[in-house]
């Protein structure tokens, strides 16, 4: 009898348990992606990229929410140039039920990394959807840095030529006019739209 009760206990505890990460799931679909904060990092203000797509591939991928993990879109790849830069999303936000969209302008990184970052764009887009913004970061950590630049300003008059490499491809990628230009945004802008969009912390 003993141990038909243990067994019944442990299905019980196990289904609560369910039914607690589903919850935590509904209420904040990206946690698994909650990366720690920095070292001496008390005010949560740090800003983290998530990788989905590394830079130099072709292969679709995207956040499962059911599952926490980056998965592979079956059959689906950019018919294109690779990725100019890893590909992901800013964790921590929302935005219409999804995290908001960024370029991480570095080497590339695994699918599922997490690296704090600084943003120095926006490039703003339009598609049939809606509109469609694409935060711009570089890593925080300098040593990872390819682009030293922490403002639109720089930005666009050190390495202008890169900036139109990435408008380019991100209008393109998806085939002729699926996306149109809405226009460049700088730094406070990127951080006032994250900002906006961060989810409270729990």
């Amino acid at each position: 009898m003993w141990p038909v009760f243990m067994r019944a206990s442990t299905a019980i505890l196990l289904f609560c348990g369910c039914l607690i990460w589903g919850c935590a799931d509904d209420r904040h679909p990206y946690a698994r992606f909650e990366p720690p904060s920095t070292a001496g990092d008390t005010s949560g203000a740090a800003i983290y990229g998530v990788v989905e797509i590394p830079a130099g591939t072709t292969v679709l991928r995207r956040l499962d929410t059911l599952t926490g993990a980056v998965e592979v879109l079956p059959d689906q790849s950019v018919d294109f140039l690779p990725y100019p830069a890893n590909f992901g999303f800013i964790a921590r936000t929302i935005r219409e039920g999804s995290p908001l969209p960024a370029l991480i302008l570095m080497h590339a990184l695994a699918p599922e990394s997490a690296i704090a970052v600084t943003p120095v764009a926006v490039l703003q887009m339009r598609n049939a959807t809606g509109p469609y913004d694409v935060i711009v970061c570089i890593p925080e950590d300098p040593g990872l840095q390819s682009i030293k630049v922490t403002r639109f300003a720089d930005f666009i008059t050190d390495y202008n030529p890169a900036r139109h490499i990435l408008q380019e491809w991100m209008l393109n990628h998806m085939g002729f006019g699926t996306f149109e230009l809405v226009g460049w945004q700088d730094e406070r802008f990127a951080q006032q739209l994250i900002e906006r969009h961060r989810l409270p912390a729990e």
